[in-house]
């Protein structure tokens, strides 16, 4: 809350900040599709060292690089400290990863990665299938050898017991 109404304020007296270590990177999902038709939005949260809203500055010492993908929108200002963005990445980029860089006057300020795939499972690790439409981790191959002679003798018995004696 402390966040909005310090931006509604910078709103109707603008400051003079200009953007620090605080300043951040946020994007609307933990992955990307490699798809240039399915951008990814993002926001730049630009604060100063103190984590104030740091604005008033000319937006061109601002730049946001993109590597393993592309700017699809630039960095536009929706608000005070407030960049809107847009990054794709291509076709045949599934299992690297995008990374953004946001600079300062040739400063870096903040870098966020994030893994390219078709959703975030596939994206952030190697999903395994088991038992139709569910995926799980691989299971520990130690526990089967213990459980298949438990199983086997337990299987014996019984058959032992239902067994009619002659």
């Amino acid at each position: 809350m402390r966040g909005t109404l310090a931006a509604l304020i910078a709103e109707d007296s603008p400051i003079d900040r200009v953007p620090g270590s605080a300043s951040r990177i946020v994007l609307a999902a933990s992955f990307i599709h490699p798809d240039a038709s399915q951008p990814l939005q993002g926001l730049l949260e630009l604060r100063d060292h103190d984590d104030q809203i740091a604005d008033g500055f000319d937006p061109r010492r601002l730049i946001l690089e993109v590597q393993g993908g592309r700017l699809s929108k630039p960095a536009t200002r929706v608000g005070a400290g407030l960049y809107g963005f847009e990054v794709t990445a291509a076709a045949d980029s599934g299992g690297q990863r995008l990374t953004l860089s946001l600079s300062f006057d040739d400063r870096l300020l903040t870098r966020r990665a994030l893994p390219i795939g078709t959703d975030r499972w596939i994206a952030e690790g190697s999903p395994t299938p088991h038992g139709g439409c569910s995926f799980v981790a691989p299971a520990s191959r130690g526990t089967a050898w213990i459980a298949a002679p438990a199983l086997l003798l337990v299987g014996m018995l019984r058959r032992r017991r239902f067994t009619p004696w002659s």
